[in-house]
């Protein structure tokens, strides 16, 4: 009863000045939400505003419902906030696939984490993928992946320990924000992995957290001491041509400055195709084929 009546408490306080303002009687005030068809009928200017939320929280449920109970996947206990989900193929994982996901998945569910990506190819084609797949989940979306580095390794060495898989076959990927992340936690622990591929990836932001209107001098610098990370890796770039978000001129850049430094890298811009090209990316065998392959190798 104590709690309630704090509830309530707190919601009238809510109303009050709404309710002082409109100096209305009850009867009139539903009498014009009957009228307007609002599906309102409490003068409370706050109420439109928990049903959209209402609304987008049963939308985004009805997305992810199609994530749970997949075969193979396998929720993690978290690490310092940090959701992560293990999938484990049927026969003999062939090595281990570190996923990071993009900025539209971030959260704390554990389940938004599935539905973009990697994941999604992992339940249509599971065939194509005789890997073991970490995917962790960034709570955050205004945090760089790097900043959570700490919890996602930990993530990578508890399913690797608990699954016996082999630490020294790890490759990384990533889509977006997480092929941001992808570059950046590879260039900080280059040894921790066989294999890079990064798609519609950008290296970095403004000094004011922006993705957009980077100067070129911010860009080179940053691309050229990613470049100088990874030399010593195998790296797959992957962008669409009319990307809006990330220009596929980062990745172009990327490869040339890999190449300037010797680096083993690819790169493939595919056509009339816009920022999500982690569609083809995941949805066709080359890549897939391409990291099995260095994963597979001794």
């Amino acid at each position: 009863m104590a709690c309630a009546r704090v509830m309530s408490d707190e919601y009238s306080k809510l109303l009050r000045p709404y309710q002082a303002e409109s100096r209305r009687s009850w009867k009139d005030l539903k009498k014009d939400h009957a009228e307007s068809g609002r599906d309102i009928i409490t003068p409370c200017p706050y109420m439109q505003e928990i049903k959209e939320a209402k609304i987008r929280r049963q939308d985004a449920t009805r997305k992810r419902k199609v994530c749970k109970n997949k075969r193979g996947f396998s929720a993690r206990e978290p690490i310092n906030g940090v959701q992560c989900t293990l999938w484990l193929p049927r026969g003999e994982p062939r090595g281990t696939l570190l996923f990071l996901h993009g900025r539209g998945q971030c959260g704390d569910d554990n389940e938004m984490n599935l539905t973009v990506g990697l994941p999604e190819w992992l339940e249509k084609a599971p065939e194509r993928w005789p890997l073991a797949v970490v995917i962790p989940q960034k709570p955050d979306p205004d945090e760089d992946w790097s900043a959570y580095q700490r919890q996602v390794l930990r993530h990578l060495d508890s399913c690797i320990a608990d699954a016996d898989l082999d630490p020294q076959r790890v490759a990384i990927t990533g889509l977006s924000q997480g092929g941001h992340g992808t570059l950046h936690i590879a260039a900080n622990r280059p040894h921790r992995f066989r294999a890079v591929a990064a798609i519609c990836a950008f290296p970095t932001y403004n000094d004011e957290g922006q993705l957009k209107e980077v100067t070129k001098k911010e860009v080179a610098g940053e691309t050229a001491r990613l470049a100088d990370c990874l030399t010593s890796l195998p790296v797959r770039l992957y962008h669409g041509e009319i990307d809006g978000i990330v220009p596929a001129d980062r990745s172009r850049e990327m490869q040339a400055a890999l190449k300037k430094r010797g680096g083993n890298v690819g790169l493939r811009v595919y056509k009339n195709t816009g920022h999500n090209a982690w569609k083809k990316a995941y949805g066709e065998s080359d890549l897939a084929d391409w990291l099995v392959d260095h994963l597979s190798s001794t």
